[in-house]
């Protein structure tokens, strides 16, 4: 403390308010304070202070990467400034109508829609605690079959850490097959039980991996899911699909933790359930399809449907 202080929170957005707090009994002989960040968050003192507290501060502005000198010439002036290259990827990871575009490119505050799964400072908070997760229980992993011109995926995950997100483009069912049973033998411990590989059987791509991955079946235990199969609880879920959406949803919230990957979270940001017929008083839930997604995001949501798969809850129902 003294005559005069000056703060200075970075990405002050994910900052708690119990440190703002404490800061104050330091500000008694004036402070000047500068808040900065990706506005992620629409509770806390950086988003008080564009609005609730916006007359106590003397600036509040919200600064758009597109007004990167960078982007306004047309070639880079500043390294490390964003780019019309980087916006254009970004928009292609996230869609230009996401919310995640809005707030890490636009800098403006999330406005989720009803139905939101999970919010961007979950999946934030779930990407920062990848690092320092441990992998510890029994390694499960998630396939998404996809050889109709979007990247199959692969996440195994061990309790609540997915330990990575791989994309696996140009191969075959039988391919496929061969490369998951290697992650499994590579990733499986001394004297652990079998591996389990859980995988969305449904269309012929997946009757396809079905035969492909039952002659490793002597390594891994294996367990088909078809999403459009009915839900476990059909009181609250349209499809099986639905069901595995909200499962994932409910393990990251409990503390889970992912690698980060910008189409992941895209992916993740479209995730947003609508009752099924609100005129027919039918409100369970139901999320896009990856044909509805596809139309809107530009691809199938494999990233996002491979970890629903690796979090899956296989104890009782399924193949």
């Amino acid at each position: 403390s003294g005559a005069k202080v000056f703060h200075l929170f970075d990405e002050a957005s994910g900052i708690p308010m119990l440190f703002f707090e404490a800061m104050k009994g330091n500000e008694a002989g004036g402070v000047t304070r500068i808040l900065t960040g990706n506005p992620l968050h629409t509770s806390g003192e950086q988003y008080d202070a564009h609005h609730s507290k916006r007359k106590q501060y003397t600036f509040v502005a919200e600064l758009s990467a597109e007004q990167s000198p960078n982007v306004r010439a047309g070639r880079k002036l500043i390294e490390g400034l964003a780019t019309k290259e980087w916006i254009d990827e970004r928009a292609g990871d996230w869609g230009r109508d996401s919310t995640v575009f809005r707030a890490r490119v636009l800098g403006q505050f999330p406005r989720y829609e009803p139905g939101q799964l999970l919010r961007m400072d979950e999946v934030a908070a779930a990407f920062e605690r990848w690092e320092r997760a441990k992998l510890e229980g029994r390694l499960q992993i998630g396939v998404d079959v996809a050889f109709t011109g979007d990247d199959a995926s692969v996440a195994p995950r061990r309790g609540m850490k997915i330990d990575s997100i791989i994309d696996v483009n140009g191969i075959d069912a039988d391919g496929l097959a061969v490369h998951v049973a290697g992650m499994a033998r590579d990733m499986r411990r001394p004297h652990e039980r079998k591996p389990l590989v859980v995988y969305d059987a449904q269309g012929k791509a997946g009757a396809d991996f079905s035969r492909a991955i039952r002659q490793f079946e002597d390594e891994i235990e294996i367990v088909a899911v078809w999403g459009n199969a009915k839900p476990k609880d059909e009181r609250r879920y349209l499809m099986r699909r639905d069901e595995l959406a909200y499962g994932f949803a409910a393990w990251v919230k409990r503390g889970g933790a992912m690698p980060p990957n910008s189409k992941l979270e895209g992916e993740i940001g479209k995730t947003i359930s609508r009752p099924v017929n609100k005129d027919k008083h039918d409100y369970r839930h139901r999320i896009p399809s990856n044909d509805e997604l596809r139309s809107t995001l530009g691809r199938s949501p494999d990233r996002r449907n491979a970890c629903e798969l690796a979090c899956a809850d296989v104890s009782d129902g399924d193949g």
